[in-house]
């Protein structure tokens, strides 16, 4: 599919908001009593432990089984789907310890991912929300080969309106200095970390303006396996 040079140009790509059904229900559970901050904490403990190579244990059959019957997330990431990041062992958490929204580009730019990540903080009340993304993204060069042949790259399938939404970092990277690559991956996490934070999110801005929700955006290194955040860690309110 050839991705048009209108909507290259644009800078912006209309992406249609997740409706907002108040199934109160949902919102019934408890969740985690941990903090943004604490759980922001317990990402970076997490990597930090990954990269010198303090592997937790598998989870024992009694704990998964005990997952059965519900689940507290403490923290939700937004993140590729590339084969080489998996966030459970980036940050070494367990079962039950993260709801994870995947897609390659990490870009939460369709109903099914925004919902999913609404879902999250609606229904288990998760205080952190990590827009991960990674070195080498497939996703990301895709959209900078749109913008360095002027739109004129051809994807086959449904890969061009996936890498569409991520035109626009791209298109911003190119005026920075260094890798257009490397710039669009960091460009393309703080637009869909800003994203999330808008008060056009109704779902998910109420708690972020009352301290209760911290969105922040990391990228994962490949070659090194650590986690750069690219926001400091969440304080009691915005």
């Amino acid at each position: 599919m050839q991705i048009s040079r209108r909507a290259m140009l644009a800078g912006s790509l209309a992406v249609p908001m997740t409706a907002f059904l108040p199934l109160r229900a949902w919102a019934d559970d408890h969740g985690t009593d941990l903090t943004p901050a604490q759980a922001y904490a317990k990402l970076v403990a997490g990597n930090d432990d990954f990269v010198a190579g303090k592997l937790r244990p598998a989870a024992d059959q009694a704990s998964i089984a005990g997952l059965a019957a519900a689940q507290n997330p403490w923290a939700t990431v937004v993140c590729c789907s590339d084969s080489r990041v998996p966030p459970e062992l980036i940050f070494q958490t367990g079962f039950g310890e993260l709801f994870v929204v995947r897609n390659a580009g990490n870009t939460a730019a369709t109903s099914q991912s925004l919902g999913s990540v609404e879902y999250s903080v609606y229904k288990f009340h998760t205080p952190l929300i990590i827009v991960l993304g990674h070195s080498k993204c497939g996703a990301v060069e895709g959209a900078t080969a749109v913008v360095q042949s002027n739109g004129s790259a051809v994807f086959p399938g449904s890969i061009g309106p996936m890498v569409e939404p991520i035109v626009p970092a791209a298109l911003a990277a190119r005026t920075l200095p260094g890798d257009p690559v490397v710039n669009g991956v960091r460009e393309n996490v703080i637009r869909v970390r800003d994203r999330l934070r808008s008060p056009e999110q109704p779902v998910l801005f109420p708690p972020y303006r009352r301290g209760d929700l911290a969105i922040v955006g990391a990228i994962y290194d490949l070659d090194t396996r650590h986690v750069t955040f690219l926001d400091p860690i969440p304080s009691a309110a915005h």
